[in-house]
C-alpha cells in the first residue's frame, strides 16, 4: 500500500491539470465576487434609470432591491458561495473523476494488477488522492474567496472561527464527493461519464432541495432530516447552522458517504474486466 500511495502521490503532482485547475480555483476565487459586484452595480442603475423615467411597471422596483442589495456583505456573498454547487467545486470533484478514470484508459491500472497489486488497495491508494486533491482545491477555492469578498464587500464581521467551521463542513463536503467521483470512475471507466455523474449529482440534489423548498413554506421534520444527510443540503444549512454538534454530524455523514461510495465502487472494480 505504501508503494502504491507514493507511486500515486507522485503521479498527481506531476499532473499538469492539476495545477491548472488549483490555479483556476484560485481565480474562481476572486472573479466571482468581482462579477457579482458588476452586476449588482449595473442592475442598480438600471433599476435607478427605469424608476428615475417613471417606467410603466418599474414603480417602486428600485427602493425594493436596492434595500435588498444593501443587505449584501462580505459574510452574506461568501457564505452563498461556499457551496460546492455554487462555486468552482463541481470543476474539482470533475478533475478527481477524470484524473482516475485516465488511468484505466492508460493502461496504467491494468499494469499494476498484472504486476500483483491487489485491486482493493490500488483503489483505495487512488481514492486517497482524489479526496487530497479536492480538499486542496476547496481550501484553496475558499480562501480566494475570502479574500475576494473582503476586496469587494468589505470587511467580515465572521470571525476566525465561523470562518474556520465553514471550511471544516465544506471539506466534509468535497471528501464525500470526491468518494462518488471515485466511484464514477472506477465503475464506468470512462472519462467522460465519470465526469458528468461528477457534475450532474450535486446540480441535481441542489436542484430538488432548491424546488422541494420552493413547493413548501415549510419542510416537515421528517423530510428535512433525510435531507441533512445529503452533502449538498448541508453545504447549503452551514450559513444558518453553527454549532458544533452540526459540525460532528456532517462530517460523520460525509464520511458514511465516501465509506458506502468505496464499498459500491470497490465491490464493482474487483469484479469487473478492466479495460
Amino acid at each position: 500500500m505504501k508503494d502504491l500511495l507514493k507511486a500515486d502521490f507522485y503521479c498527481l503532482s506531476r499532473w499538469r491539470t492539476a495545477y491548472i485547475i488549483l490555479i483556476a480555483a484560485a481565480a474562481s476565487g476572486i472573479l466571482i465576487p468581482m462579477l457579482l459586484l458588476g452586476v449588482i452595480k449595473a442592475a442598480e442603475a438600471m433599476l435607478s434609470q427605469a424608476d428615475s423615467l417613471n417606467i410603466p411597471g418599474m414603480e417602486g422596483m428600485y427602493p425594493m432591491i436596492s434595500g435588498a442589495l444593501e443587505n449584501l456583505n462580505a459574510d452574506t456573498v461568501f457564505v452563498q458561495l461556499s457551496p460546492l454547487s455554487e462555486s468552482f467545486g463541481l470543476a474539482i470533484t470533475a478533475a478527481a473523476a477524470f484524473y482516475i478514470a485516465q488511468q484505466f484508459s492508460g493502461g496504467i491500472i491494468r499494469n499494476k494488477i498484472i504486476d500483483g497489486k491487489k485491486r482493493t488497495l490500488i483503489y483505495l491508494s487512488l481514492q486517497a488522492g482524489a479526496s487530497v486533491f479536492s480538499i486542496a482545491g476547496m481550501a484553496v477555492t475558499l480562501l480566494a474567496t475570502v479574500a475576494g469578498c473582503r476586496l469587494f464587500f468589505g470587511e467580515f464581521t465572521y470571525d476566525f472561527g465561523d470562518i474556520a467551521y465553514i471550511f471544516g463542513v465544506s471539506a466534509g463536503v468535497y471528501l464525500a464527493y470526491s468518494g462518488i467521483a471515485a466511484a464514477a470512475a472506477f465503475i464506468t471507466q470512462s472519462s467522460v461519464i465519470s465526469v458528468i455523474i461528477s457534475i450532474v449529482m450535486p446540480v441535481a440534489v441542489y436542484s430538488v432541495i432548491s424546488m422541494l423548498a420552493g413547493m413548501m413554506l415549510s419542510v416537515p421534520d421528517s423530510l428535512f432530516n433525510i435531507l441533512a444527510v445529503s452533502p449538498t443540503m448541508q453545504s447549503l444549512l452551514v450559513g444558518g447552522i453553527r454549532t458544533p454538534g452540526f459540525l460532528l454530524c456532517s462530517i460523520g455523514f460525509d464520511v458514511m458517504w465516501l465509506a458506502v461510495s468505496v464499498l459500491i465502487g470497490c465491490t464493482v472494480f474487483t469484479r469487473k474486466d478492466v479495460k
